[in-house]
């Protein structure tokens, strides 16, 4: 199609017609309902907010959040309406006082905190609250929604298959968890970011997309540093761009991720704070090495634009070999870990068994297939649509595409969170496999056959397949997905009522790592610590009065001047995952063998609370 404008067309109008050109699924949008093509974004929006209050409605309107770190960022966002400075972002409730430390950006504490603003003065402070842990999610999903549906259209898909494609946004189960209400950790804002980025990626002959893709991949690092991977990986597609096909966005990128980055750095850190290095949030060595490779960056696309592919592709090599040896001597070896300088018992017993962070070899069978078939879905749909797609800027836009999604996957594969970059990012692929297998599947005579092979296709690109597939795994052989995770209980622990503790005078809570964030967010204790890795000297205090010698549990209670221990009988987390000692604390309590250092507080427990006073 691009080949048919004239030549007077400028290059930026040539681009714009080869996005918007509807080529990618024509066959589709034949075969579909016709009452498909009257919804609009709006509609399908809507639809999924309905169902997702109504389902969450009586949980939410009680303040039951997701999980503790989406309490956790909620307390951040009181305290900060309560005048705590936006750079102190340390709680100061867990561990008094001290307070413990985060490494998390007030950036996403604004949406919240907008919502709140906003409503306080109609409903009062907590009618606004429930507003906002219900709006803030689906405003996520709306941003989403828009912006998938700007990158198909852009990648030349019919509107049919776009509204689809769109409407099964919520169903892949990372996407459904972190952008529906109740959850509002950093998480759903930054897979908006790195779909953002990749809309402006892929408009791979504008400079200006490039920087702004750069800018928005910024802000993708202020919110958390583990997207580090996924940028280096952008730059590299841009790179390899610029090799191959003379592309020149890679310095534009670079640019704008460098001069973004540092205006945010400016967000993020106290005046006198700025030499500072961290390993888990923006520090100068990953400025300067931005900054510095985008000046040679740009050097390199002046000089060496007319050279032959291999060679652009050797002098680009000066990018990396000036920006690791930077980031490694500025950062030292945390560079590559952050988490390998955990105390050893710290590591084994709580940092191996927060699954979100591990590789797939140590995930549970029916992650592990989730992860795979989240990658070799992509991979199907990128082999069976790419290729006949015949615009040739059309088709090197998918690739672009592919590559950042291929990166994440590659990612997911060694850190399970990322695979909600991944879900994010496969839905044109699977767009395209719709567009492939389901017109050919209805284009067969044999009505038995027909209907056979259309089943067959739209289960192989709806996105519940891969989870599917592994709850009947684990349906089958008994495998427990959640078995090992120290954060997978709390969300379906609603019967531990932690609100009973609002009955004891306010005082400092020894409580299991899990519980400690919506202790704090329902009552008026404190408690000693919880999952958050800087604090890893208070961890190390949890996990060996829990899950330690007896003899010493006592003397680490009474240390830290606490007035009840506390935790939830059913949650495996205070169980076998945190005991490393043979007859540890929380075995003897499960069994009914109570120290005489501690008394039974049986006057608020329930089915799964224990509360014991620390005499």
């Amino acid at each position: 199609m691009g080949s048919a404008q004239p030549d007077r067309v400028s290059k930026r109008k040539l681009m714009q017609a080869d996005g918007d050109a509807p080529v990618v699924g024509a066959r589709f949008q034949e075969i579909a309902w016709p009452w498909l093509g009257r919804i609009r974004l709006w509609h399908v929006w809507l639809g999924w907010a309905a169902l997702a209050v109504a389902y969450h409605y009586k949980g939410l309107w009680g303040l039951e959040l997701s999980g503790p770190d989406d309490w956790m960022r909620f307390l951040e966002v009181r305290d900060f309406l309560a005048g705590q400075n936006w750079f102190d972002v340390r709680q100061y409730r867990m561990n008094p006082p001290v307070g413990a430390d985060l490494q998390w950006s007030r950036l996403v504490d604004l949406p919240v905190a907008f919502f709140i603003v906003a409503f306080e003065p109609l409903f009062g402070r907590g009618v606004a609250e429930r507003i906002a842990v219900f709006g803030v999610p689906l405003l996520e999903l709306a941003i989403a929604m828009f912006i998938m549906e700007r990158l198909l259209k852009r990648l030349g898909v019919v509107p049919v298959l776009r509204t689809a494609s769109v409407a099964l946004l919520p169903l892949y189960h990372m996407l459904a968890f972190n952008l529906f209400p109740g959850r509002i950790d950093h998480h759903g804002w930054q897979a908006v970011c790195i779909l953002s980025a990749t809309y402006f990626l892929v408009q791979f002959q504008s400079r200006r997309a490039a920087f702004i893709a750069g800018a928005i991949a910024a802000l993708s690092l202020t919110i958390s540093l583990e997207g580090l991977p996924i940028v280096a990986a952008m730059a590299a597609t841009l790179g390899l761009a610029f090799a191959f096909w003379g592309v020149g966005g890679l310095a534009p990128f670079l640019t704008g991720l460098a001069g973004s980055v540092a205006l945010l750095f400016l967000t993020a850190r106290a005046p006198g704070n700025y030499l500072e290095v961290y390993c888990d949030a923006v520090s100068w060595p990953h400025i300067a090495a931005f900054a510095g490779s985008a000046a040679i960056a740009w050097a390199v696309q002046g000089f060496a634009a007319k050279f032959r592919p291999v060679s652009r592709l050797a002098c680009l090599s000066a990018l990396p070999l000036f920006a690791v040896p930077l980031v490694l001597g500025g950062l030292g070896a945390c560079a590559v870990d952050p988490f390998a300088q955990l105390d050893p018992v710290v590591w084994k017993f709580w940092y191996l068994r927060v699954r979100e962070g591990l590789p797939i070899y140590m995930q549970p069978v029916p992650e592990q297939i989730v992860l795979v078939g989240n990658g070799l879905l992509m991979i199907a749909g990128a082999w069976f649509g790419v290729r006949p797609i015949e615009n040739e800027n059309l088709r090197k836009s998918w690739i672009l595409l592919f590559a950042v999604g291929l990166a994440c996957w590659v990612l997911s594969l060694n850190v399970m969170r990322s695979g909600i970059f991944v879900q994010i990012l496969m839905v044109p692929f699977l767009a395209l496999l719709a567009a492939v297998l389901l017109p050919r599947a209805r284009a067969i005579t044999n009505p038995i056959k027909r209907i056979l092979l259309t089943i067959i296709g739209v289960l192989i690109v709806l996105p519940l397949t891969p989870p599917l597939a592994g709850d009947v795994w684990a349906n089958v052989t008994g495998d427990d997905r959640d078995s090992a995770d120290v954060n997978s209980d709390f969300a379906g622990d609603q019967e531990c009522d932690l609100r009973k503790l609002n009955r004891l005078e306010p005082g400092h809570l020894f409580a299991s790592l899990n519980i400690g964030p919506p202790i704090l967010g329902m009552t008026r204790h404190t408690v000693v610590a919880s999952n958050y890795h800087r604090n890893g000297n208070k961890i190390r205090d949890v996990l060996d009065v829990f899950g330690g010698d007896p003899g010493y549990a006592r003397r680490l209670v009474i240390a830290n001047h606490a007035d009840y221990l506390v935790f939830c009988d059913d949650y495996r987390g205070a169980r076998t995952p945190l005991s490393h000692w043979p007859d540890s604390l929380i075995a003897q309590l499960q069994t009914g063998r109570v120290p005489n250092w501690l008394e039974p507080v049986t006057a608020i427990w329930d089915s799964h609370l224990r509360v014991y006073k620390v005499r």
